[in-house]
């Protein structure tokens, strides 16, 4: 894991730091990467496959939260409030667990 996080980080400095001027660094360029990772770790509950599937909700999410912004009157932070709420109702089926778990161990 410290290999990997360490190429990763490797490969955003690269990203940020270098290049012709498309991937410079500009203020705010990936501001909201570190929240949608955990986010998508989150709701993909930690395996590879659902993992990839959330990235998948989220990215459709984004990009049809700026097309309907140009297309309507619709401001695109619906689609973040949209996103919080699905976080909050994976956190909440987690936390439901545990204390349904924590209930049997006390029963038994």
């Amino acid at each position: 894991m410290g290999i990997a996080g360490s190429l990763s980080g490797l490969a955003g400095a690269e990203r940020i730091l270098g290049g012709v001027g498309q991937y410079t660094y500009r203020q705010g360029i990936m501001g909201s990467y570190g929240f949608d990772g955990i986010a998508v770790a989150l709701l993909g509950k930690n395996s590879p496959v659902g993992a990839l599937f959330a990235a998948i909700l989220f990215a459709a999410l984004r990009t049809g939260g700026r097309s309907m912004q140009f297309n309507t009157s619709i401001p695109s932070q619906i689609i973040i409030i949209i996103q919080a709420i699905i976080i909050l109702l994976i956190a909440a089926e987690n936390m439901f667990h545990s204390i349904l778990d924590k209930k049997k161990k006390v029963s038994n």
